[in-house]
């Protein structure tokens, strides 16, 4: 299970006034999985797992939707799979950095637009897919249950294109070990 919390601040290629704030928070939650696919360690690079998540979110972003500069603050609700690369460096037997790149693919389940003037038709909510582009760098911390903290940036390119700064920690359930009895 992971956490993360954030920052957005929207990108697209119109200005935004300086004089109207920017920044929204994000936020979700969701799962995530390490899947170990060098396990001879006979890379060139440090390169051992596949980190796969799904994440369940909310983001918002203001938005400048016509020449005139007027904006528009857009919500948003998502469910996003994403599959990163890291390259693993041991720190010591228990705790690992990595440093990742990947991307994910995400359905958008409900869009809502607020502003002063009426909404364009092209940000009218409704169900639509997204992708987007991660960089995190993290610390995975090695025992009976999994941990992780980290920090990561994702831009969704777009019409409405956003970055997204956050930070996020995870933990996994340690896994039972079975005892034996004496017959």
């Amino acid at each position: 299970m992971a956490i993360k919390i954030g920052l957005i601040r929207s990108i697209n290629e119109e200005s935004v006034s300086s004089e109207v704030p920017n920044n929204y928070p994000t936020g979700s939650f969701g799962v995530y999985r390490y899947f170990n696919v060098n396990t001879k360690n006979e890379s060139l690079f440090p390169f051992h797992y596949l980190k796969g998540e799904l994440n369940f979110g909310y983001r918002a972003g203001r938005f400048a939707i016509n020449n005139l500069n007027q904006t528009a603050v857009i919500q948003t609700n998502f469910v996003e799979l994403a599959l990163i690369v890291p390259l693993t460096w041991e720190i010591t037997d228990h705790i690992a950095a990595n440093v990742g790149l990947g991307a994910g693919l995400g359905l958008v389940r409900s869009t809502r637009a607020s502003s002063d003037i009426t909404p364009t038709p092209s940000i009218q909510g409704g169900d639509s897919f997204k992708g987007t582009f991660i960089a995190d760098y993290h610390f995975l911390i090695v025992g009976s249950g999994n941990g992780v903290i980290g920090m990561r940036v994702l831009i969704e390119p777009s019409k409405y294109s956003y970055a997204e700064w956050s930070v996020y920690f995870g933990f996994s359930i340690p896994k039972s070990k079975k005892k034996v009895g004496k017959t």
